[in-house]
């Protein structure tokens, strides 16, 4: 390809002028990512390569540490190049760096070379550069472990590898081929823009002027240069699960992930309609671009119609022009109509949005290439001053992408000398998705899965470790652990991230007293009654290894639990749980359990429980379901369905003969006054005091704090329309206050039911229409359900309806009309 000297000493000031521009910014990236923590997600594929690096297989430096884990989603040619970086430096942040900067160092060398090859112009490459580096999140994405940039950028270096002026040379198209396969083995995503790649390079070397042999040669060798990086990492795959029986089971559950999440299958949440749905997306596509809607569609839309405008007169400009825009309308239609609503994030458009970056400037060069005429190098000079204006915009809206903030590493930093300060015989446990990446990967120090163990392996030692990072923070995983055990937060001037030490083999949790002595369904109980079980089902709740319930149960022979046990194959180890039960730490006789429903009976009288306050019932199991934290993180071991006492108390036996069976009304006053002076209090007063006190309307106990005295009034309102009968519906209002709490919750409570979790509202302030299922008995909380204290109570008995004439009902056109609550779960 012939170029024009005298043209290229007048763009050389320009290229000059462009490449500082991207160098600085290239440098600021750099000075900035080394001090950078990786991100939640990227810390997980990073502790993957540690763990190659340190010759302990393809997996996480977490849990069971079970051979490529579900949860990672960057593969092959990232994790080994950031094993070879830890391998040859050791572990810290700037380490975790290497790989970032080496994918970051190819993909900018590719779009440089790309852009170059149009019509040979320095300036031109410099410009790609510079407009790649100012696509917003390239810092969020580019440098914090994420797989986006590393598959783009084997992707683009295919790309511009590839022989697109040279007919003769079958090794670089080998290569080119062999990197559009290393970018899918990278991440499966890369699909989407290495199709239309793959098939443009398809469709070049059909219609090259050579023999018929020869462009068989090259599909051939496109063919099998694609294949050959995904069939050698496919089968290494194979052999780190253990045989092909595994692989496909591994392959069977993971289209069904790839299925939902690329938009495939069917996704709830969607937007009704497919027009509704793009405009959404584009929506959001202009937020994350920091471009008001009609510029987002001019940078979006003004390359495809420059390059149909301006069709490129030089064959492999158009060759490599269509390649891009190809992969880059391929990439924008797939993030705007199929992939899910939920799952439309920045990252997963970033590419996309890269690739249009890159086209702006080739679509400016091709219009100049060859014998262009001095309109066309005039309007491409336009079109570069546009797209370097887009860059301007895109670097100052995002202020360098944030690189210029001061960010403070600190706490991390803390964190991080907590955990390796730790004895390495330590038991140290992150709980579930809640898995502290960051903190583990930096400290070098692999974490338990508290909810991958056993009750008798979890109190072993009376010490052990929960680590809690700042992205995931507090989840119902954690918060379960850290209530039910006593803890202490051994990270000084840190709220999060932060390490627990904490005592197993003791209980904290005081869940609420349970009145055993009838009996209860497990999903019909509320939360606060319970500890160590989880979010009420339709048919129970799944018991953790280690739960804890408090009850009377003075003069209680036996304790029935009515439990559903899985398949024994279903449990790690392939074997069914023991379960043991303690009372105030008397240990009972343990259990072997069966697979299938079964009711557990657990006699307490060798236990001398105490006849004057409730008694703390401790469950624990030895074995846990094996489930990967992709399908299911919590702790279970059983499904606990129904529980009750089956007692012998002779007082009990006695309230219960038939009055006609007595021998006289004085005998039967006089023994029930006996039987309850020798039962002592019917009522835990420390238990009724946190539930405060029931209402006229025999209200069950609450489950939270109660201050008579600090319930605000105005917060909590109620509007009902003409009198009727009951049921009725009304429209409920709430106005919170800055010291109500952040998370507010509208509880029901219908006369003798358990209270259930009706709405929590994500606004401080609204409006909600019922349904036609309140009555005068109801009563409306409103909670803060940060510190599960009742703002306000509303009893629908004293609230007025509208006598007057041809009153109308409150208004549902805003809100529409609820369904009673079901409970919280």
């Amino acid at each position: 390809m012939r170029t024009d000297p005298s043209g290229r000493r007048r763009t050389r000031a320009p290229a000059l002028l462009v490449g500082a521009a991207a160098l600085a910014v290239l440098l600021i990236l750099f000075f900035r990512a080394f001090t950078l923590v990786p991100s939640f997600d990227g810390a997980m594929n990073l502790q993957v390569a540690w763990s190659v690096s340190q010759g302990d297989g393809y997996a996480r430096s977490y849990g069971e540490r079970a051979p490529f884990p579900r949860e990672i989603q960057t593969n092959g040619p990232y994790i080994l190049v950031a094993a070879a970086g830890y391998r040859l430096f050791g572990m810290g942040v700037a380490q975790s760096q290497l790989a970032n900067v080496f994918f970051v160092l190819l993909l900018a060398g590719a779009a440089f070379m790309l852009a170059r090859k149009v019509r040979g112009r320095t300036l031109d490459g410099f410009a790609a550069v510079l407009m790649l580096l100012s696509t917003p999140g390239v810092l969020a994405y580019g440098f914090r472990g994420f797989g986006e940039v590393p598959g783009l950028a084997l992707a683009v270096g295919g790309l511009a590898l590839y022989p697109w002026t040279d007919p003769g040379s079958r090794t670089r198209v080998t290569a080119a081929a062999m990197l559009l396969g290393a970018a899918v083995v990278t991440k499966t995503v890369m699909l989407v823009c290495v199709g239309p790649v793959g098939l443009v390079m398809a469709l070049h070397a059909i219609t090259r002027a050579r023999a018929p042999a020869a462009r068989t040669a090259d599909i051939a060798l496109l063919a099998a240069g694609f294949l050959s990086p995904i069939v050698v990492w496919e089968a290494y795959r194979m052999l780190s699960l253990g045989g092909a029986d595994a692989y496909r089971a591994w392959w069977a559950l993971e289209y069904l992930s790839i299925s939902r999440e690329a938009g495939i299958a069917e996704t709830p949440g969607e937007a009704p309609s497919l027009p509704e749905k793009i405009w959404r997306h584009f929506g959001m596509l202009s937020a994350f671009l920091h471009l008001p809607t009609p510029l987002a569609m001019l940078w979006l839309l003004l390359p495809f119609g420059l390059a149909a405008m301006f069709p490129p007169t030089a064959r492999h400009a158009r060759w490599i022009l269509l390649a891009t825009l190809a992969a880059a309308a391929a990439y924008l239609i797939w993030w705007l109509a199929l992939t899910p609503t939920p799952k439309a994030w920045h990252r997963r458009i970033f590419n996309g949005m890269a690739l249009v970056n890159i086209a702006w400037i080739l679509v400016s060069s091709s219009m100049a290439c060859g014998a262009a005429s001095r309109w066309r190098q005039r309007a491409a000079a336009v079109a570069t001053v546009v797209a370097i204006c887009f860059a301007a915009a895109f670097l100052m809206q995002s202020r360098m992408h944030g690189a210029i903030r001061p960010v403070d590493v600190s706490i991390v930093d803390r964190a991080v000398e907590t955990l390796r300060s730790l004895p390495p015989d330590a038991p140290v446990y992150a709980a579930g998705w809640s898995s502290a990446p960051q903190i583990s990967l930096l400290a070098g120090r692999a974490l338990l899965d508290i909810n991958d163990t056993p009750a008798d392996e979890l109190t072993r030692s009376p010490s052990a470790y929960l680590v809690v990072d700042q992205e995931a923070g507090h989840t119902t995983e954690t918060r379960r652990v850290l209530a039910m055990y006593p803890s202490t937060a051994l990270v000084p001037q840190s709220t999060l991230p932060q390490v627990y030490r904490f005592d197993p083999r003791s209980v904290a949790a005081t869940p609420l007293r349970i009145d055993l002595t009838r009996p209860h369904q497990f999903n019909r109980l509320h939360d606060g009654q319970l500890a160590g079980f989880h979010k009420a089902e339709h048919d129970g709740r799944w018991v953790s290894a280690d739960a804890v319930l408090r009850a009377h149960v003075s003069r209680a022979d036996t304790l029935e639990i009515g439990v559903y046990v899985p398949p024994a194959e279903r449990y790690d180890g392939g074997t069914t749980p023991t379960v043991s039960l303690s009372l105030d730490g008397c240990e009972l006789p343990s259990i072997p359990v069966q697979p299938g429903l079964q009711t557990l009976e657990f006699p307490l009288a060798a236990c001398s429980p105490s006849p004057t306050g409730p008694t703390t019932l401790r469950l624990r199991s030895s074995a846990l379901i094996d489930s990967p934290i992709t399908t299911d993180e919590r702790s279970m071991a059983f499904l606990a369905r129904s529980i009750q006492l089956k007692s012998q108390d002779p007082c009990t036996m006695f309230a219960s003969v038939p009055l006609r069976a007595l021998p006289a009304a004085v005998a039967l006053a006089v023994a029930l006054a006996a039987c309850q002076d020798a039962s002592g209090p019917t009522t835990d007063p420390v238990a009724d005091g946190r539930l405060a006190a029931q209402s006229d309307t025999q209200t069950p106990a609450l489950p939270w704090t109660l201050d008579e005295t600090a319930l605000a009034g105005s917060a909590l309102q109620a509007r009902r329309g003409p009198c009727a009968p009951a049921p009725y519906s009304a429209e409920v209002s709430w106005a919170l206050q800055t010291a109500h709490g952040s998370q507010p919750e509208l509880w029901i409570v219908q006369a003798n039911q358990a209270p259930k979790l009706w709405v929590a509202p994500s606004q401080r302030e609204g409006a909600k229409q019922t349904g036609e299922w309140l009555t005068d008995a109801t009563v409306i909380y409103l909670v803060d359900g940060t510190a599960d204290a009742v703002i306000a109570r509303l009893r629908m008995a004293e609230t007025p309806c509208d006598n007057r004439a041809g009153a109308k009902a409150p208004s549902a056109k805003k809100h529409a009309p609820d369904q009673a609550p079901s409970g919280r779960g």
